[in-house]
């Protein structure tokens, strides 16, 4: 995720949160573009138990967090019995099979990221599949056992979650909690499966990483429906989703990182203008001649590091995709790289 504006939302009083049964909890996130901690929303259900709208990361030491966390704010994980998965990206999901292990809670996804928590992906095996298609990205073969040694060991951010504990949710389904019902919206982009939760009265949206207040939702590099025609468009579905959200009458909003805001509507508007921004700044640096993908990351980013080239990758493919999407630039192959040209 990039950082990239302030002042274009208003803070909102989150000790209402409590007046729809709703607390919010805080994980600690090692990554430092997410835009801070991961949000853990507790909500009361009407027959007493506890629904958890995502969960953290599911290391010892995020768990040990959050059941403190939990501890101090009067909320019992034991009686969680419902766990809702935004979007199956690690921090989001990450504790859900230790948590429902124990409470026997049942764990919602969109079956678009079904797959992606019942099996997370292994990045180096990711790497090791899709070499080739790093190779016509323009990645060289050292940047790409770079990668491989910096993804080594990151299966412990999220165990997998049990098969039988799922169940699935998606547009138009609708949950009651104890104070309030809410309805799913699929917004893919972020994730092919991300889902935001719309409680109509008080008009509260779980956003997620759909809508940040203060990043830019990254579009990861998603290689799981494939390389070629198949392949997701992150971006392109996430301008989409983007355009659809800013159109709907949401109040407040709860994000996946931060507190709670309103002026969604300003925030989007800002947000698709950075996106067109980025997009004639790639075609502007293709007028001057073909580019890989990796050589376009060079001239974006002044630093570029082994972490941080991955999500770097993904953004600038994806404004591509959106650009040749529209005919604006077209792919050529040339000597097992893909070059992009204006159109």
């Amino acid at each position: 995720m990039t950082a990239f504006w302030e002042g274009k939302t208003s803070p909102w009083d989150e000790s209402q949160l409590q007046n729809f049964g709703i607390r919010r909890l805080e994980v600690p996130v090692p990554f430092a573009d997410t835009g801070g901690p991961a949000n853990v929303y507790a909500i009361e259900n009407g027959d007493g138990s506890l629904s958890l709208w995502d969960c953290g990361f599911g290391t010892p030491p995020a768990l040990a967090h959050l059941r403190k966390t939990a501890t101090e704010r009067g909320v019992d994980l034991e009686r969680v019995s419902r766990i809702f998965i935004s979007h199956a990206h690690v921090d989001h999901y990450g504790a859900a099979e230790a948590i429902a292990a124990r409470s026997k809670a049942q764990v919602y996804v969109h079956p678009m990221d079904a797959d992606k928590v019942v099996a997370p992906s292994d990045w180096t095996a990711v790497l090791y599949e899709h070499g080739d298609y790093m190779r016509r990205l323009g990645i060289s073969a050292p940047e790409i056992e770079d990668m491989k040694r910096g993804f080594a060991g990151a299966e412990v951010f999220a165990p997998p979650v049990a098969k039988e504990r799922l169940a699935l949710m998606e547009e138009g389904q609708s949950f009651a909690f104890a104070k309030f019902s809410a309805e799913i919206l699929h917004a893919p982009g972020h994730s092919a499966g991300l889902v935001c939760l719309w409680a109509k009265q008080p008009n509260l949206l779980f956003s997620n990483d759909q809508v940040l207040e203060r990043v830019a939702p990254a579009p990861f590099l998603d290689l799981s429906m494939g390389e070629g025609k198949t392949k997701f468009l992150s971006l392109v579905e996430y301008i989409a989703s983007a355009r659809r959200f800013a159109d709907m009458p949401f109040d407040i909003m709860l994000p996946g990182h931060g507190a709670a805001f309103v002026g969604h509507r300003a925030l989007l508007t800002s947000l698709l203008e950075f996106y067109e921004q980025r997009g004639k700044k790639l075609a502007h640096l293709l007028s001057r001649r073909p580019m890989t993908v990796r050589e376009l990351v060079g001239r974006l980013f002044s630093h570029i590091d082994t972490v941080r080239i991955w999500p770097m990758l993904s953004g600038v493919l994806a404004a591509l995709e959106v650009l040749e999407k529209a005919g604006q630039i077209e792919r050529l192959e040339e000597e097992g790289r893909f070059l992009f040209r204006l159109a």
